[in-house]
């Protein structure tokens, strides 16, 4: 049968899409997925929404995406699958509309069952895996409701040793691992913690590949993951989430860290690698922020020179315990927001600029763009060469995204 899968949300949501892909290939099922759009002569037989529930604005989106599918291909089955699919009340809104509710999309080819011989499936040209390695979270942030939709769990370390091998092998050049709480990885029988696994992952890793960690939490980064980043197949980026600056709603929000130390980890990172990126995400918006609180927020960033942020607003999420504090007037909350996108607009371009007239290795995407190893967004002039980790010259920055030139093609 013809599947298309749409995917919202983070890197964990897009590592369960890929393992899907593969699992429905080995039923014989055909995947496409949906970027920006799709073709009406594609007629699938299937269409699966991968969601995310972090905020009130990504339920809705998909909301949207499914409203379109019913109206565009209403022969199609359609399945809802992901973390707005493990919430009750939140599933409802899409079982409202005819979507088949199935909450962890490692059910759905059994669910469907056999759709013909198994599909080979070509080569990955893509250059960069994410490979989940954590799933479930118990940190209870007040405004999250991950930790009641995804069971804690960690895949075992040989599992995703072999897994990079074989992605690797294949000539992938950048492997991302990605967790819901990435610092929360362990596999104790078989004598894994976190750093262990990527000491193992790394010695191995050959010249032509690189590893990169997704988010991590403050309080799990300490001076010994700090240290492995010298090493030079682990890509200098750190995603930090920081959500507030201000000291009174990170304890509203049941953060497990302070900015004072928040600080002082970016200034130590930075200090062992000048070379290197620090990213973000902020939240605007949460019940007790006041204007002090918004202005801390806005000192971080001005301090931690964020390469990148990522800013949302607070959504109540029902059953969260931040879900009985209401709201701030949303004309606040909106002005804060584009306040902030104004700020870290100028603070990350002057972060950026230092990169301006050097060499990276950019592993190379659709369009002659990609990533570099500290998360520079890059893409090339004209250029003909193959995908993979290329060299090259960044030579201009233009908003937040650097033209270059590539080296030794």
């Amino acid at each position: 049968m013809r599947v298309l899968i749409k995917t919202f949300g983070c890197k964990v949501n897009y590592a369960d899409t890929e393992a899907l892909v593969c699992a429905l290939a080995k039923y014989g099922h055909q995947c496409s997925h949906v970027s920006s759009g799709w073709s009406k002569a594609a007629q699938p037989d299937i269409i699966i929404v991968n969601t995310c529930a972090v905020t009130a604005g990504a339920v809705k989106k998909a909301r949207q995406f499914e409203r379109r599918c019913l109206r565009e291909f209403p022969q199609a089955r359609l399945i809802v699958t992901g973390c707005a699919a493990r919430e009750e009340s939140i599933a409802s809104q899409f079982a409202s509309l005819g979507a088949a509710i199935l909450g962890n999309p490692d059910s759905i080819p059994d669910e469907l069952g056999q759709g013909g011989s198994p599909v080979s499936i070509p080569p990955d040209t893509r250059t960069r895996r994410f490979i989940k390695i954590q799933d479930g979270c118990n940190s209870f942030c007040a405004y999250c409701i991950i930790p009641y939709v995804r069971p804690m769990e960690c895949k075992p370390g040989e599992q995703v040793i072999a897994e990079i091998a074989e992605n690797v092998d294949a000539g992938t050049p950048e492997i991302v691992l990605c967790g819901i709480n990435l610092g929360l990885y362990s596999d104790p029988d078989n004598g894994y913690s976190l750093i262990q696994l990527l000491q193992r992952v790394l010695k191995a890793l050959p010249e032509s590949s690189r590893l990169r960690l997704s988010s991590i939490e403050p309080e799990h980064v300490k001076d010994e993951l700090l240290e492995l980043f010298s090493h030079p197949r682990l890509c200098p980026h750190l995603h930090l989430p920081l959500q507030s600056g201000s000291d009174s709603v990170l304890a509203a929000m049941r953060r497990k860290y302070d900015s004072a130390y928040y600080r002082s980890l970016v200034g130590k990172f930075r200090k062992l690698h000048p070379a290197a990126a620090v990213t973000t995400d902020l939240m605007v918006g949460f019940p007790t922020e006041t204007e002090d609180d918004f202005e801390a927020t806005c000192e971080m960033v001005r301090a931690c020179a964020f390469e990148r942020v990522h800013i949302f607003r607070f959504s109540t999420r029902p059953g969260t315990s931040a879900s009985d504090l209401g709201q701030l007037q949303s004309a606040v909350v909106s002005r804060r927001q584009e306040e902030l996108r104004v700020l870290c607009r100028l603070v990350t371009s002057e972060a950026l600029s230092r990169f301006v007239g050097k060499e990276c290795e950019v592993a190379i995407e659709d369009n002659a763009c990609g990533y570099g190893e500290a998360y520079q967004r890059v893409c090339l002039k004209p250029y003909s060469g193959v995908s993979g980790l290329v060299a090259v010259s960044l030579d201009a920055l233009e908003g937040d995204v650097f033209k270059g030139t590539a080296l030794r093609v």
